[in-house]
């Protein structure tokens, strides 16, 4: 939510969003288990899991600078920067590997977990909280002919320092009997590890887009760009058409998931959903967007 005046912006917002990255045996082992699907015995599965993810809300300004060049191209350059008030926060990562059997897995894994709604025994007293900032760059080109390149860092430098966050390190085996050079059993803990409260700083993931848009006639234009995180893209193609001053409807395909999008703006009112397939209840992918601006 936020008011524009001339080249400033100011709003408030709130924000909840989660990364997870995992190798592809981390993705089979999950869905086998979570689909109660047999696993060959003898399968060696490398176990890889990373977690960032948080909710904050907090104030934003932005400053949008434009001029136009010899050739007449028009450059819009906006810059803004988050104060953050960090909600709650999940991060860390585990690491190991695992064997299938007849009777289930043998395992060896190594896990880290930041968690704010965490809590365990003797937990000591301290209430987690978390401030922090995002520096967010944008950048329009436009020419005499209305093609426009549109791009946009999101993140570009932005962390979160969390104070008194509970933090469990853990590590957790299958080989609770073992034998010494003697032959005498060793017993091992099946899990062993440590939780704690920490002061820590989560960096946030930097997000980016690219999007060229160029017009064809009757009022249609094509978009052509991408979305990126982490070294992961996202392609996009699609087309628009533009009814009169106050309409536009475009419809769009997002390469990475199969994922098709429709979007409609009248005059105020802009709704876009998407979707891999019309069955929601089969569907890999799917989203919904609603947004609303108002003239004063």
């Amino acid at each position: 939510m936020s008011v524009q005046h001339e080249a400033w912006s100011v709003g408030y917002f709130y924000r909840a969003e989660i990364v997870l990255e995992s190798n592809k045996d981390t993705t089979d082992i999950a869905y086998a288990n979570q689909t109660r699907t047999p696993v060959q015995a003898g399968r060696a599965y490398d176990i890889s899991l990373a977690m960032n993810g948080f909710e904050a809300q907090g104030a934003r300004l932005d400053r949008a600078f434009a001029w136009k060049t010899d050739d007449a191209l028009e450059v819009t350059l906006g810059i803004g920067a988050s104060l953050m008030n960090g909600q709650r926060t999940r991060f860390g990562q585990v690491q190991g590997n695992a064997l299938s059997t007849a009777n289930g897995y043998t395992y060896d894994i190594n896990l880290s977990d930041a968690n704010s709604q965490k809590t365990y025994p003797f937990m000591p007293p301290g209430e987690v909280s978390g401030t922090g900032y995002a520096l967010d760059l944008g950048l329009r080109l436009q020419w005499q002919d209305n093609k426009r390149l549109d791009m946009a860092i999101n993140d570009l430098a932005g962390e979160i320092r969390w104070k008194n966050l509970p933090q469990t390190t853990m590590t957790a085996n299958s080989a609770t009997t073992t034998y010494d050079s003697q032959g005498y059993i060793v017993l091992n803990p099946a899990m062993s590890g440590q939780n704690k409260l920490i002061d820590i700083t989560q960096k946030l993931d930097t997000k980016a887009s690219i999007q060229f848009h160029s017009p064809l006639a009757y009022g249609m234009s094509v978009n052509v760009g991408t979305e990126w995180i982490k070294g992961n893209f996202f392609p996009r193609l699609g087309l628009e058409y533009v009814t009169d001053n106050t309409g536009r409807l475009s419809a769009d395909f997002d390469q990475r998931f199969r994922t098709f999008g429709l979007s409609a703006t009248w005059k105020y009112l802009n709704l876009a959903a998407r979707t891999q397939s019309t069955n929601l209840d089969q569907s890999h992918a799917y989203g919904f967007s609603a947004g609303l601006s108002l003239a004063f």
